[in-house]
């Protein structure tokens, strides 16, 4: 009887270290006395490397406080996004590792040659550290190494979230200013200009949605240009192209050689815009003959850019004479003329 007892009691405790194990894999952030995966000062890194299967790869280099991509020529990063991945890489814990075998390598892809992601931190040209993403334990986690290291752990992050095409990393904000600092429009044979006064709500009255604090819409006049005439607006309509310009991204940088394929010998679209600098900017959008692709050129960046199809269909539909004006007005003062 005292053997049966014996047997139970280190059953029991066979099954507590069988828990025990389970949990630091599923959990190995959580645990106490954790260690950093890379020991690694961010103020010391100013170039990434990010690798991917099929010889995919991504390089950021930082200029003082901005990252660029020098694939295109410096295009500016998106910062954010790799400041918030390195706070993930240089900042997390870990516990116990899950393995430590060589073969436990390859199986969990964190191979120094098959690996899902490979982030290869650096200062200049001198490595600082490496780390190696491979298969996911769950959501949003994956099975990291670090450079040089066998020990392998669990880790928030997915190599989804870290993206191996340029496009992902550019900063999509570049295109994009204050609203209130278009002060006048030249599109559809128009000029729109800021009249002195705000525009008002259709009762004259502040709406739910712009609160007396908030900035009113702007009011706009709007010229003929080929004869200077005075033309009625749809206020409404001028506020939502100007919406369109400030909030602008694009889907990709597509470098800074024109292609014939871009459409932009004759542009689909061209608006001039004027900011309170005095300073003038010329959009054009051009669409490729053969197929529903947007191409747009600002004058005041080097880059082409891609555009999403719903995108430059919006601003095409904005920019109509039709949508900017009362139709007849627009019949009126062509009649005088």
């Amino acid at each position: 009887m005292p053997k049966v007892r014996w047997l139970g009691v280190l059953l029991a405790v066979q099954i507590l270290m069988a828990v025990g194990l389970n949990l630091s894999t599923l959990w190995p952030l959580t645990q106490p006395g954790a260690a950093p995966l890379l020991a690694v000062s961010r103020d010391q890194i100013n170039r990434i490397v990010l690798e991917g299967p099929e010889h995919t790869k991504v390089v950021l280099v930082k200029d003082e406080e901005t990252w660029l991509l020098p694939e295109l020529e410096k295009f500016p990063a998106d910062s954010n996004r790799v400041n918030a991945m390195l706070e993930r890489v240089t900042n997390p814990k870990t516990g116990a590792p899950i393995a430590t075998t060589a073969g436990a390598k390859a199986r969990f892809k964190v191979d120094d040659e098959a690996f899902e992601r490979r982030i290869t931190l650096a200062e200049n040209d001198k490595t600082l550290g490496t780390l190696y993403l491979g298969s996911s334990p769950g959501l949003r986690r994956s099975y990291v190494r670090a450079g040089g290291e066998d020990a392998i752990f669990s880790l928030e992050l997915a190599a989804y979230e870290v993206p191996v095409q340029l496009a992902d990393w550019e900063d999509k904000t570049i295109l994009r200013l204050p609203k209130n600092d278009i002060t006048a429009l030249e599109v559809a044979g128009l000029r729109l200009e800021q009249s002195a006064q705000p525009a008002s709500s259709p009762q004259g009255k502040q709406t739910d949605n712009q609160p007396h604090s908030a900035v009113s819409p702007l009011a706009w006049e709007a010229k003929g240009l080929e004869a200077g005439r005075h033309l009625e607006l749809k206020s409404d309509a001028v506020d939502k192209l100007v919406r369109l310009l400030a909030d602008l991204t694009f889907d990709k940088v597509l470098g800074r050689e024109v292609n014939r394929e871009y459409g932009l010998e004759k542009p689909s679209l061209t608006i001039t815009l004027t900011r309170k600098t005095g300073d003038t900017v010329t959009y054009l959008l051009g669409k490729n003959p053969k197929k529903e692709e947007y191409t747009l050129k600002v004058s005041n960046r080097p880059e082409y850019f891609r555009l999403p199809s719903y995108q430059a269909t919006a601003l095409l539909e904005a920019a109509d004479r039709k949508q900017l004006l009362n139709t007849s007005s627009d019949a009126h003062a062509s009649t005088k003329n």
